[in-house]
Formats: C-alpha cells, structure tokens, sequence
C-alpha cells in the first residue's frame, strides 16, 4: 500500500526519551517518541492508483528510490491510501530510511489498527532502529489480535532472549512457534534454544 499526489507532510524524527525503568521491564534502552498521526482525508483514488502501480512496478525490481518516489506522489493524491503508507514503509526500510519508514507504518495503522503486515512491519522497523521495547510492545499488539502469528512470536522470542535476558518469556514464545511451525527453517535452533534454557 502506498499514498500519492500532494506532497507528504514532512514528519518529524523520531525522538529519544528517557529509558522505562530497567527493573520494571528487564531491558533499558531508548524508547521510540510516537508520532500518533491522526487518518488522513482521502482524496483523488484513481490518480493515486496510477502511481502506486508505477511505485509497486519499480518495487518489484529493486528501484526502492523510485518506488518511494512514486508511493509519495500516491500519498499526495489519496491521503487515505493504506497500501502506499504501507509499502513507502516496507521500501524506505529498506533503503535505510527510519523516520520515512517508521512515519509510514505510524500513518498505515492510523488508517487501519487491525493490519497485522503493517503493525509487523513496523516492528521491525522500530528494532532495527534500536528501539527494541517498543517493537516488543507492537509485537505484542500483533499477537493480541492475532495470536497465531509465528514470525510475531519467533521475532518477540529473539527480543526476550537476545536483548532484554528474559528466558522464561522466551521460551513460551518459542513454544508456541514450534507449536504453530514445526518445520520453521529455525527450528533446530530452537529446540537447541529450548534444551540449554530449561
């Protein structure tokens, strides 16, 4: 998904605030300042439609820079386009671009809370951002509404695991991946997981 037209309103960067308590959530670090945009009034659909095609076909072959061109120009001309909001998230992550990505995702769920690929998404990005109690926090947003979401638990074990040394958090996390996966290309490493973390 992806907005167009009128020029995206420029959001403002993500900003640091003081970290939780560490005792109170087994993890300090930075916490991502949410940028909580209200939906956007829609606008002219059909001429957003025509470039986020243009966006999705330089997606699909790699051009992120022109994809993103295009998802914002579908933004400008359909302020409610979900799936531009939603893929200018997806190709500014991966160009490396955190605030358009972060922005993107914000904006998508602002337009619909219930995507499970766009609260995913923006998980992720938060962690790759260094913002890894918030990514929890959406992750645990995620499996609230969708409780079956194996690659929610198995990122959110890695979060518990990894960074904030939650084991036992962990563990029922992975459980409930092998659960739902038995054949999840990190399943050995799970069960491997599992056995020298009773």
């Amino acid at each position: 998904p992806t907005r167009t037209e009128p020029p995206a309103p420029k959001p403002e960067p993500p900003r640091v605030v003081a970290p939780a308590a560490p005792a109170a959530l087994g993890w300090s670090g930075p916490r991502y300042a949410y940028l909580s945009p209200a939906a956007p009034t829609p606008g002219e659909r059909a001429d957003a439609q025509t470039h986020f095609a243009q966006g999705l076909a330089m997606q699909r072959i790699g051009k992120n820079s022109d994809a993103s061109a295009a998802y914002q120009r579908a933004i400008r001309a359909d302020g409610a386009f979900f799936e531009a909001y939603h893929n200018l998230g997806i190709v500014a992550a991966h160009m490396g671009d955190l605030l358009k990505s972060t922005a993107a995702y914000e904006t998508a769920l602002a337009l619909d809370p219930a995507s499970a690929s766009a609260r995913f998404n923006f998980a992720l990005a938060l962690q790759r951002g260094g913002y890894l109690r918030d990514a929890a926090v959406e992750l645990e947003k995620l499996l609230a509404q969708t409780p079956d979401d194996s690659s929610a638990h198995f990122v959110l074990a890695n979060l518990h695991s990894q960074s904030f040394n939650q084991p036992a958090k962990a563990r029922a996390h992975y459980l409930r991946v092998l659960e739902l996966r038995p054949q999840h290309p990190q399943a050995t490493a799970i069960r491997f997981w599992l056995r020298e973390n009773p």
